[in-house]
């Protein structure tokens, strides 16, 4: 029998049979080191969102400081709109005083006697300026708000920022039938001489009513303006983000980071496994042809 010749290209791979070949050294897989989580915990605020936390709490008194300045300014504006309503119609009283006293002295220099009736009609409005004069009083009491009454002579001081530095003090005045130099009348007054001077006098009245109405008017509008400004920076405050739900946000992304890495090396692993494995067969299928051969 004849023998047979083996080309090189055969007899390479069967060196490489017998040749062992080197162990495949596997591969070290670095573990992911996982994010540090913040120790702080998610619902207590950290050093950093502190100012901001503070801020909000400051700008929270602030807004129910204005509120109550508000409500104070807004009763002392009620109370001047009604004392001007009763001054107009102490006015009309003393009008009729006047008128009626005229009309009493015309009737004395005709007849001896006058009748009773403008005699009665007199004591009528003197008891009726005297009632106006106790509204009056009572109009200015009830202007009480939150401790304050700008219509009997109290002072509103309010901040106007959150350090306290920007101040206004809102002086009022005594508001009352005396404050306003309004006095009541004795029964039996002759109102001849008396009508004029009441008439005059609730006249200034309502002017100094009319200037303390200008006044409140202008420090409620501010104060109002002061409230939009503070409640429109509580909303921005509110809708930006906070530090600590930021810091949430980026630990959440880093795990997910760190899982999607895993997952990729579990993958690259797991196909390298199955390439060794299939040269493994591919190489035991060789030596069995070439055994099956010789």
């Amino acid at each position: 029998m004849s023998d047979v010749a083996v080309s090189v290209s055969v007899r390479r791979p069967r060196l490489s049979l017998k040749t062992p070949s080197k162990p495949a050294v596997p591969r070290e897989v670095v573990p992911v080191a996982e994010p540090e989580r913040d120790a702080t915990p998610r619902d207590q605020p950290s050093a950093s969102s502190a100012p901001s936390v503070d801020r909000a709490a400051r700008i929270d008194d602030m807004l129910r400081e204005l509120a109550s300045a508000a409500d104070i300014l807004q009763a002392a504006s009620d109370g001047i709109a009604s004392l001007q309503k009763w001054t107009r119609v102490g006015c009309a009283i003393a009008e009729l005083m006047r008128e009626a006293s005229h009309a009493l002295e015309v009737t004395k220099g005709v007849v001896s006697e006058p009748e009773p009736a403008p005699r009665a009609l007199l004591a009528s409005l003197v008891v009726q300026h005297n009632t106006v004069l106790g509204q009056i009083d009572g109009v200015a009491r009830d202007a009480l708000r939150g401790g304050v009454n700008l219509l009997m002579g109290d002072t509103l001081t309010l901040a106007f920022d959150e350090t306290g530095t920007s101040m206004l003090a809102m002086g009022g005045s005594v508001c009352d039938a005396a404050g306003l130099g309004l006095a009541p009348l004795a029964p039996g007054t002759d109102l001849a001489p008396a009508a004029e001077t009441v008439l005059a006098a609730l006249r200034a009245a309502n002017a100094v009513l009319r200037t303390q109405a200008q006044t409140i008017a202008a420090n409620l509008a501010t104060v109002r303006s002061r409230q939009l400004f503070f409640a429109t920076l509580q909303s921005m405050l509110d809708v930006s983000p906070s530090p600590t739900r930021a810091a949430t946000t980026s630990e959440e992304a880093a795990n997910s980071l760190a899982l999607a890495t895993r997952q990729a090396i579990a993958t690259s692993a797991l196909a390298l496994a199955q390439e060794s494995q299939t040269s493994i067969l591919r190489l035991l299928n060789r030596s069995n042809f070439f055994g099956q051969g010789s």
